[in-house]
């Protein structure tokens, strides 16, 4: 109400005393001029007449061509002599492209009449990346954007961020690199009689916004012509007739309706809140969503064919709602089911999606639906059984779902790319025999199932785990071939007792770990109770000690004990043996391993014959890899920060690799940020390969360069960025430093990185390097403020000291100290661990179950403000006695949202989209709080996004879904892909604690320790 009553107050300011002395300015090419006034020359006229303008004046723009950037910051009218005479391109700025043509940060501004292009970005240095638009409106109400033709922009047409109860009318969008027209976060707007087509990305897409009209907009030839989504049931709330069209087709959105069918001439069909709504006979294509029902019930989609969407039938909190005789085929996802219950399948054929068919949720309800064989899966059927006893599913299979059934029977089949190859819930007394389950998330899946029988399998090549058993006992699982599964063969975890689990072959499962000789897991016991693996074949070569270290059973944490002893010596013969799969490159690998002696000789790799394992054999399976099977998200995740490394230089040249890659709105700026490459050494370290090692080293390598050659200072700093490329063949003082600032943070996470390569190597080069960082560290920013602690460092090139004290400098800093405390056996960097871990204990908040981000410049009032969700991940990973139940669940009443099509966590509590970084630290901080099943659930999100998100490669992740997704600190996350958020999820991946270099179910060591 207070922003209502100040806009009618300056609506009668201006019709009282203001308009009556209104001015009229005119601009053409080479100045503008008053009405009556002297004439005034100049470069950039359209912004010069604004800027001397008043509030409430007009500036009419005569024909002609205008390079320039305009900022409206007064309410005007601006009037170009019309779109087909009056262009107005993108500048330069201090030698740069700028990002908008026009953009608007005041209310009440009209712009009208102009043809607007060749929008382009940069980034002035701040980390920021922006977003581009031939018009924006920026944080404003009431403005009217009319009769303008918005193309060939770099990235998008008409963007309104954060803007509510605008009017944009008879805009022309067409031929820009990303959307037509986007609405961010913006609501109460009416847009009517515009006309998008030929965008590459959306014509028109309403994301994260709610309560808008539409009317009469003509939507052609965009990738996505039209779609709705957003956090929540309000951002599906909208106003949108059937006046609008795509590729000639009516646009039918209905909102709270009931008892009516959709016309068969849909070009888009969204049914929200609605009942007994019935979707028929038609086609649909090329948008965000084919059908999208959201919050709907009683409802019908039948006989229609949806492909080249992003989703071709998607269903969001959903219920009782029948799907019969629909295609999907060709879409990024097929179709899929969210938070929904008891609805009917049938006759629905999903076939040659990026993922064909899912059912998602948190309950057992959600997994409640009737779906008969009649639905296929790449022409076999799907068999999801509910309630059923006594039965043999048959060998056809192309999914297997069984729900509280008795003596069902899984034989004779081979489930591959599923979400599971066999689901087991709530089901008893069954059996699955003879099945060949690989290149699934799971292979089999038991869930609150007992008393069956699993023999004869094989179990292979699925991105997660073999066999997974979530309070399921008294199964007997004998006789099964389980390798080669991505995260391990055997899980077991909450009250999964009394199994028999005997006579299997487990097989390489995990990754090998060239220290322990063991495979990380063959067997993870996620569950206080003791088991039992006894008989098992574990591999060649394997011994007690190397098994030992490939069983995951936190004796020490309290989770119970696998007993493996005794133990197979040469394979089961009950169990059946596999084919031998095509080969893939992570074979070549692993005969480079064996090779070079980091890996115990395997027969199988030796490809030559000669009796031996050698380099010559890994090479003649790389050269017989090409085609072979799909990498797992893991191995695109690394073969990324590979292809970023290596993308201005290559070899062993010291360099630091980019952080983000370029996209329309945020071009490539050569940044490598310190903590990036922290984290990617890391993930190389972890995988530990011999190619891996090589490219931690030099990594590692570079930043004690950095460290050695700063001009201005040898105190043993380093910087907190540097320029992408050869840093020893900059010339120029300093010219390799990109951002002049040190973070005691971001030292903290080298000293980490440079002790994880000492440890692998025993180089003492890199401890002493550690060693003089937390020197500098110590001597700089450690404060007697308060509750003690570390201040953020030093900004800048005339360096500036931070006063204010971050709790995540001090996580980060209390780890590095005891990592270094662990390699030298010095008590001095003991005490400094305790010092910081004092301070970020101090801003505990004990009645909510969070942390505060730090303090003000005063060093004592805590920093309010803002509630990040990292310096809450970053404590359950770091702190052995953190209260991590109460952390997870202010997370997930805080930061979780929904956004883009996908399900995440925010930076903050805004909730403005999600951060994938983020989202990843989230699934290590449940993984070491066990809960894996809300890990495995986001880890899935993680994947999508890898493939699908904006800007996505299919390899790397983005750091946002969206650009400018904020932090609260005045700057904001880009939709980049971003090699800090890639090294997050392998950790998420690999169930690692990038702090300790443990597996995530391991005790976290204490500061006494």
């Amino acid at each position: 109400m207070g922003k209502l009553k100040w806009h009618i107050i300056l609506v009668l300011w201006l019709a009282f005393c203001g308009m009556a002395s209104a001015e009229q300015l005119y601009v053409n090419e080479s100045g503008w001029w008053q009405e009556g006034g002297a004439f005034n020359a100049s470069g950039a006229p359209i912004q010069a007449a604004v800027d001397a303008a008043a509030a409430g004046d007009s500036v009419f723009v005569w024909n002609g061509s205008y390079s320039e950037n305009v900022d409206v910051d007064k309410p005007l009218t601006l009037e170009g002599e019309g779109a087909d005479v009056v262009t107005v391109s993108a500048g330069r700025r201090g030698g740069r492209w700028s990002k908008h043509v026009f953009e608007v940060t005041v209310d009440w501004v009209n712009i009208s009449g102009f043809a607007v292009t060749a929008a382009r970005g940069t980034d002035y240095g701040t980390g920021c990346r922006q977003v581009m638009a031939g018009i924006h409106l920026n944080r404003v109400d009431y403005c009217n954007i009319s009769d303008n033709h918005v193309s060939e922009n770099n990235c998008y047409g008409i963007l309104l961020s954060s803007s509510s109860n605008n009017t944009l009318s008879n805009n022309t969008a067409t031929l820009n690199d990303w959307d037509g027209i986007k609405l961010l976060g913006s609501s109460n707007n009416i847009l009517t009689n515009n006309t998008v087509s030929s965008n590459n990305e959306h014509g028109i897409w309403l994301f994260c916004s709610s309560n808008n009209t539409l009317t009469r907009n003509t939507i052609s030839g965009n990738m996505y012509n039209f779609g709705v989504n957003g956090l929540g049931f309000s951002y599906y709330i909208h106003n949108i007739d059937t006046s609008n069209t795509v590729d000639g087709r009516t646009i039918y959105y209905w909102v709270d309706q009931q008892d009516k069918q959709i016309p068969s001439d849909a070009g888009f069909v969204g049914v929200v809140n609605s009942t007994n709504i019935t979707v028929r006979d038609m086609t649909l294509t090329k948008n965000y969503e084919g059908v999208l029902f959201a919050h709907t019930k009683n409802s019908r989609i039948e006989n229609v064919s949806t492909s080249n969407n992003k989703y071709g039938i998607w269903l969001s909190d959903s219920s009782n709602n029948t799907l019969v005789g629909n295609i999907a085929n060709s879409n990024d996802y097929g179709i899929r089911l969210h938070s929904s219950s008891n609805n009917t399948l049938t006759k629905n054929t999903i076939s040659g999606n990026t993922r064909n068919f899912g059912v998602f949720g948190d309950r057992i309800s959600h997994y409640t639906q009737s779906i008969d064989a009649s639905n296929t899966v790449n022409g076999k059927p799907i068999y999801y059984w509910v309630n059923q006893r006594d039965k043999i599913i048959p060998s056809d299979a192309g999914f297997v779902g069984v729900v509280n059934s008795t003596n069902i029977t899984v034989k004779d089949m081979t489930l591959t790319n599923n979400d599971k190859g066999v689901l087991f819930a709530y089901t008893k007394n069954s059996k699955i025999e003879n099945v060949i389950t690989s290149n699934n998330d799971y292979g089999i899946w038991l869930l609150v199932s007992s008393n069956n029988t699993l023999i004869n399998n094989i179990v292979r090549s699925n991105n997660r785990d073999g066999i997974y058993l979530d309070l399921s006992s008294d199964n007997i699982i004998t006789c099964n071939w389980v390798q080669n599964n991505m995260r391990g063969g055997f899980c077991l975890s909450d009250g999964s007792i009394d199994n028999n689990i005997s006579y299997n072959n487990v097989i390489e499962n995990g990754n090998y770990n060239v220290a322990t000789g063991g495979w990380e897991w063959q067997f993870r016991n996620y569950q206080s109770n003791h088991v039992e693996a006894k008989h098992n074949y574990w591999g060649a070569g394997m011994n007690s000690s190397t098994i030992d270290a490939s069983i995951c059973d936190y004796e020490e944490g309290g989770r119970g004990e696998v007993e493996f002893y005794p133990f197979e010596t040469k394979p089961v013969p009950c169990a059946p043996e596999p084919e031998r799969p095509a080969v893939t490159t992570t074979d070549a690998a692993i005969a480079l391993q064996i090779a070079v002696g980091s890996r115990p000789h395997d027969p199988r790799w030796d490809v030559s014959g000669d009796g031996s394992v050698t380099s010559l054999d890994a090479l003649m399976i790389l050269q017989t890899s090409a085609g072979s099977t799909e990498p797992s998200p893991e191995e695109k995740a690394y073969s990324h920060l590979y292809e970023q490394m290596d993308r201005y230089e290559s070899g062993s040249t010291l360099r630091l690799i980019q952080s983000y890659v370029g996209t329309p709105i945020n071009p490539d700026d050569y940044m490598a940020w310190v903590y990036d490459n922290d984290l990617v050494i890391l993930a190389l370290i972890d995988r530990g390969t011999p190619e891996d090692l090589s490219r931690a080293k030099i990594l590692c390598d570079s930043l004690i360069w950095c460290q050695n050659h700063d001009q201005d200072f040898n105190d043993g700093r380093i910087r907190d960025g540097y320029w992408a490329n050869d840093l020893t063949d900059s010339t120029g003082e300093n010219s390799s430093i990109k951002s002049p600032g040190t973070g005691a943070g971001n030292m903290a996470w080298t000293i980490i990185a440079l002790l994880r390569y000492y440890e692998v190597t025993g180089d003492t080069t890199y401890l002493n390097s550690s060693k003089r960082m937390g020197d500098w560290i110590y001597d700089n920013c450690y404060d007697t403020r308060g509750a003690g602690g570390y201040t953020g460092g030093y900004t800048g090139w005339q360096p500036q000291k931070l006063e204010w004290k971050s709790t995540e400098h001090n996580i980060d800093v209390y780890v590095a100290f005891m990592n270094l405390y662990k390699a030298t056996n010095n008590s001095t960097w003991q005490e400094g661990a305790t010092y910081a871990k004092t301070f970020v204990e101090s801003m505990w908040n004990e009645s909510v179950g969070h942390f505060w981000t730090g303090t003000m410049n005063d060093g004592i009032t805590i920093n309010r403000d803002v509630r990040p969700l990292d310096v809450n991940t970053w404590g359950v990973m770091a702190l052995d006695d953190v209260n991590r139940s109460a952390i997870n669940n202010w997370i997930e009443n805080n930061c979780q949202t929904t956004c883009c099509g996908f399900e995440g966590f925010d930076f903050n509590c805004d909730r403005d989209g999600i951060w994938f970084e983020g989202t990843a630290q989230m699934c290590i901080s449940y993984q070491i709080g066990n809960e894996t099943e809300k890990s495995d659930q986001y880890i899935d999100e993680l994947r999508r996004a890898q493939t699908s998100a904006n800007n996505s490669n299919g390899k790397g992740i983005v750091a946002a879904c969206h650009d400018n997704v904020s932090t609260g600190f005045g700057w904001g996350y880009p939709n980049a892909l971003h090699i800090g958020a890639t090294a997050w999820c392998i950790f998420a991946e690999r169930e690692l604690n990038p702090y300790w270099g443990l597996n995530t179910g391991e005790p976290i060591p204490s500061d006494v320790e």
